[in-house]
């Protein structure tokens, strides 16, 4: 009898163990990807993409709702904090080319961002890994360079057509 009820509640533990398992581990965000890129440098949009692929060992699971967060930092989205852009819960199976739809982005900032989403059940996902993008040079007036060339005449030229080192006999007129 003993051995039984030992049988018995070893198998309970088991399949309670299994459907644990097989919850929590119904949808993973892989290849989080900004403008189609990982941690792109400089993207040239004030409203990047956003996208992602899900996996599940689950035949049939599908995303059914989504949450994106984009924050200045970080430690804010460790805390679950977008001060850039939260979406809230989005009830939508796109994963692909989500339009950013926060706070103005300005132009040569570095941005965090994370994703989440709800499968066919209604259970939320882990969040996936957070990532980074760079926002470019957006407007023409930003952009403060001079042109490099060949300078003026008056200049001092070096018979080899540049300067090796300060010993350089036109450099050392100028001093």
């Amino acid at each position: 009898m003993k051995s039984t009820i030992l049988i018995f509640l070893t198998s309970l533990l088991l399949i309670v163990t299994g459907c644990i398992n097989q919850t929590t581990k119904s949808i993973v965000i892989n290849n989080v990807l900004c403008e189609y890129a990982e941690d792109p440098i400089n993207v040239d949009s004030s409203q990047p993409r956003f996208s992602w692929i899900l996996e599940s060992g689950s035949r049939g699971q599908k995303q059914t709702a989504f949450q994106v967060l984009v924050a200045t930092n970080e430690a804010r989205l460790e805390k679950e904090i977008g001060d850039q852009w939260d979406s809230g819960k989005v009830e939508s199976d796109q994963s692909g080319n989500v339009l950013y739809d926060g706070i103005q982005l300005q132009s040569n900032h570095t941005y965090y961002w994370k994703v989440r989403v709800w499968d066919r059940d209604g259970a939320v996902s882990k969040y996936s890994k957070t990532t980074k993008f760079g926002i470019a040079l957006l407007d023409a007036k930003e952009w403060q360079a001079h042109w490099i060339g060949a300078g003026s005449p008056k200049e001092p030229r070096s018979e080899k057509g540049y300067f090796d080192n300060i010993t350089d006999p036109a450099i050392t007129d100028i001093q």
